[in-house]
């Protein structure tokens, strides 16, 4: 049994434990004196991935796949997830495995902004709606909420888009031709999202 103290904080009747894990490694971990003892260890240090953080989403997608498989924790289990990055990945994982995001929240906490979700897998047969680009990115929750620290962040992110849009403007090689693409269409669903409960 459990009892909610707020939102987002819970106390245990019985002291919870570490039911399983699972690790995820590149190649160097592999390579060191702990190598054998690694569940995952990825063919690239990018994990074919081709950015950092794109790699860093597919290692947390496989540690999770791993572990809730180790436990046979398949139906009935709550996640409340807290990405580092690439928070789009991780709902996207949840939404191909069949969870329902039943809740999210955004805070900052010296100078960082962090993302919150919560999940419970969906046990039924029915069909669940797909998240579009928009929510999968900045989270079906939070854009139906009036969230003041989420609204600054989304205007802290179209401020450094667009500045970095002009920066670019006064480079004329490929590769400032195509960020600039990429920008114009991340502004795009940017805006998206500052109007959505308006839209």
């Amino acid at each position: 049994m459990q009892q909610k103290l707020g939102k987002w904080s819970l106390r245990f009747t019985e002291a919870p434990f570490i039911l399983e894990s699972s690790s995820v490694v590149g190649t160097k971990e592999a390579d060191g004196p702990l190598g054998g003892l690694f569940d995952i260890v990825g063919k690239d240090d990018r994990f074919g991935q081709n950015t950092w953080e794109k790699a860093e989403s597919s290692m947390q997608r496989d540690a999770l796949t791993m572990a809730l498989g180790k436990a046979h924790l398949d139906a009935g289990i709550g996640l409340i997830l807290q990405p580092q990055s690439e928070p789009q990945a991780v709902r996207s994982y949840l939404q191909e495995e069949r969870y329902i995001i039943i809740d999210e929240d955004f805070l900052q906490e010296d100078g960082k902004f962090y993302t919150i979700i919560k999940a419970i897998k969906n046990t039924g047969t029915k069909k669940l709606p797909q998240m579009d680009n928009v929510e999968l990115k900045y989270g079906p929750v939070l854009l139906r909420k009036e969230n003041p620290v989420f609204q600054e962040y989304l205007m802290e992110e179209q401020h450094k888009m667009q500045e970095l849009q002009n920066r670019l403007s006064l480079q004329d090689t490929v590769s400032s031709k195509r960020r600039r693409k990429e920008l114009e269409e991340e502004l795009l669903l940017l805006a998206r999202a500052m109007t959505w409960n308006h839209g």
